[in-house]
């Protein structure tokens, strides 16, 4: 199988992890659709014969776990830096008062 082809397949299991660790670590709802698009990137971009053998084995909700949890926790991540710079733009918005 094709790497799009396992992504086609298990993209209901990728945005349920996606919800499921958005809910847990406080990731806005905002972000959401951006980390299930991150995750289907990273796995388009794995080597073929790894991601079809973790998948032929059903491995991927661990996989896709692990990838979320460097995804969203890595300095190095993308992701990451846009979650930051977002939350901190939230925390500058909502610590403003509006004088009159």
């Amino acid at each position: 199988m094709t790497n799009t082809e396992i992504v086609r397949i298990n993209l209901n299991l990728i945005k349920t992890c996606c919800s499921y660790q958005a809910q847990k670590y406080s990731v806005p709802k905002d972000l959401l659709d951006d980390l299930v698009q991150e995750v289907s990137l990273i796995l388009l971009e794995y080597p073929n014969d790894k991601l079809d053998r973790i998948n032929s084995e059903n491995h991927m909700n661990a996989f896709i776990t692990g990838i979320l949890l460097r995804t969203c926790y890595s300095t190095n991540s993308q992701f990451y830096r846009q979650f930051r710079k977002f939350s901190s733009m939230t925390d500058d918005i909502t610590a403003y008062e509006w004088k009159y």
